[in-house]
């Protein structure tokens, strides 16, 4: 029974992966993690599969800031839902020890259930001293089931060694706070900043990749005078791979009053000529 169960929940996302293997062998070792990790939460449960895979690093970014995974996984019980997601993306550094993948998630309130919520995630992951892979973060939105299947790719930008600055965390903490004055004062401000390769995350959307829809997205976020607060950076060791991550707000109209509602946000930068910061990945969940 169990073997069905598991072959049936199996199939539900096998519409988006077939197991491919890559010829980087540092990119299918973080692959491989991604992998393993979602697999401990099919056949064990998800509070032990998370556990496994943080560390004392490992964040979680919340409308209200950041959590520390470790701790809040650490209070959650394991219950009959299932949590079940597959990588369709991934990438990582030139210096192999950062990296991430993203791909499609559903829920289950009990398991052998059809799934009632869907979305995509994102999970930042970063090589240990003792070679194994452990999550720095994890992030993700939510939309309706999917109408689209996602075939598995890898970036076709291959990096190259950083120049410049070595303090590369300081490097994209300015270049975040620049782009981040260039949305407030240039609706305009993407496109001098965004890779030809970049994926776009918004609630209750599917993931946008397409050029096109990416830039009428944008526009349409450009009304929303969202103000962004970052918490967090961090940058590869040979700096041309690295994130920012933190809470945002808006003002809304609600029932004839403006209020605030609070959310978060996650923008992955890369150096895909090894001097210029270009944005890959960008997130927005509010």
């Amino acid at each position: 029974m169990k073997k069905v169960l598991l072959t049936g929940i199996c199939i539900s996302l096998s519409v988006y992966l077939l197991a491919q293997d890559v010829t980087n062998i540092h990119l299918q070792s973080l692959i491989n993690a991604e992998r393993a990790f979602a697999k401990m939460a099919l056949v064990k449960n998800v509070p032990e599969a998370f556990l496994a895979n943080v560390n004392d690093e490992s964040i979680n970014i919340e409308p209200n800031g950041i959590t520390k995974m470790k701790k809040v996984w650490s209070e959650r019980k394991p219950d009959a839902s299932l949590l079940a997601w597959q990588p369709i993306f991934a990438d990582i550094s030139s210096s192999n020890d950062f990296g991430y993948t993203t791909g499609p998630w559903d829920y289950r309130p009990t398991r052998g259930e059809e799934p009632i919520g869907f979305g995509d995630y994102i999970t930042i992951w970063k090589k240990q001293p003792e070679g194994d892979w452990k999550i720095i973060v994890d992030v993700g939105v939510q939309h309706p089931k999917p109408g689209n299947t996602q075939a598995f790719t890898t970036s076709s930008v291959s990096l190259k060694k950083s120049f410049g600055n070595a303090d590369f965390k300081s490097e994209l903490t300015a270049t975040e706070k620049d782009f981040i004055n260039a949305l407030t004062n240039n609706a305009n401000a993407y496109p001098a900043n965004q890779s030809k390769e970049m994926r776009l995350y918004r609630q209750g959307m599917e993931p946008i990749v397409n050029a096109d829809a990416i830039q009428k997205q944008l526009k349409a976020d450009d009304a929303e005078k969202v103000v962004y607060n970052p918490l967090e950076t961090q940058v590869a060791s040979s700096g041309d791979l690295g994130f920012v991550t933190g809470t945002v707000s808006k003002q809304v109209m609600q029932s004839g009053n403006l209020e605030t509602k609070n959310g978060k946000y996650l923008r992955i930068w890369k150096k895909e000529d090894g001097k210029t910061w270009k944005i890959v990945l960008d997130l927005l969940a509010i």
